[in-house]
């Protein structure tokens, strides 16, 4: 195996856990925002060797900057963010439709489900 395919499974691997956080974000209406720090533990878990100073560049390059917009590596680790795109709640102005969507699916299958009880 090749050093550069090595690379590309790692970065694969991060933006996984980028879309993944992306999305975990989204669900719970936080700011899209997550600490460097806490950001290359989660991908030390994964098995993937990544640091603060080496997270800038990664971010420049394809998948992962699909997934990330910044990272503040100007300050301490600790302290410094990255910023997710399409994690920012203010960006899905029919967010609140959602649920009336989900729920009239909902309403329409237990009705089905019902009448099938029905017939039988």
């Amino acid at each position: 195996m090749r050093v550069d395919e090595v690379e590309n499974a790692q970065t694969e691997r991060l933006a996984a856990l980028s879309q993944f956080l992306t999305g975990l974000l989204n669900d719970t209406e936080n700011t899209g925002e997550i600490s460097i720090a806490r950001f290359c533990k989660m991908a030390a878990n994964l098995g993937i060797s990544v640091t603060p100073r080496s997270l800038p560049n990664l971010v420049k390059k394809e998948p992962l900057r699909n997934y990330i917009t910044s990272v503040d590596a100007s300050s301490d680790p600790d302290t410094g963010m990255i910023r997710f795109k399409n994690a920012d709640i203010t960006a899905e102005p029919d967010k609140a439709a959602k649920p009336n969507a989900n729920q009239s699916i909902v309403d329409k299958l237990a009705k089905r489900a019902s009448n099938r009880l029905s017939n039988r």
